[in-house]
């Protein structure tokens, strides 16, 4: 499950979350739950379910970010 608050204070939960797309300085890639926080220079996590979007954020929108 992944855990994001967002600097406008808003809560973001994501139990159903299977893999992050990191864009990065370096381009994109898709990483387990376990990987993508250890992304050098990340830009901005896309969330998905299997193929399934589920949300996207920048970087400098987050507060806060965990992963159980």
């Amino acid at each position: 499950m992944i855990t994001i608050v967002t600097k406008d204070g808003e809560k973001h939960d994501f139990k159903d979350a299977t893999q992050v797309v990191v864009m990065s300085k370096h381009g994109s890639n898709a990483y387990p739950l376990d990987k993508f926080l250890d992304v050098k220079e990340p830009r901005r996590y896309i969330i998905f379910h299997d193929t399934t979007l589920l949300y996207g954020v920048n970087i400098s929108d987050i507060d806060s970010i965990k992963v159980k």
